[in-house]
């Protein structure tokens, strides 16, 4: 399983990679109350894709001399036509990811004291009803 947060995204909060069940979970930023699952053929060729994506971001951000970031996300993302969520959209497009399910916590829980999705949703030993 690998985890990628703090992504150089302004729409991905969150994403996992999770190799026993050949999918990629996804939280959005635009809704931390929800993560996508999303089954994927070949999780290898998508990380390393994935990996150039985020790589590229994180070398062109400016840095000054003490290597401290001097420019922002969208400014990057924008310098460089390409961004996360781009890429994630295009991989939904051609059929790499296939949404397999979605999770989401409800206002109930919410109102509870519950926090929004962060990192992965699924206890290792989770049984999802309807499987």
């Amino acid at each position: 399983m690998a985890k990628y947060e703090e992504l150089p995204s302004n729409a991905i909060e969150y994403l996992e990679l999770d190799y026993d069940q050949s999918a990629v979970k996804i939280v959005y930023k635009s809704n931390t109350n929800k993560q996508y699952c999303y089954k994927c053929e070949d999780l290898e060729e998508f990380q390393s894709a994935f990996m150039q994506v985020c790589g590229k971001l994180e070398a062109q951000q400016d840095r000054d001399d003490d290597d401290n970031l001097v420019e922002s996300e969208e400014d990057t993302i924008a310098r460089e036509d390409a961004s996360i969520g781009k890429f994630i959209n295009q991989r939904i497009q051609l059929g790499n990811l296939k949404l397999d399910m979605m999770l989401l916590q409800s206002e109930d829980m919410l109102d509870k004291g519950w926090d929004s999705f962060t990192g992965s949703t699924m206890p290792k030993d989770a049984i999802v009803a309807g499987e």
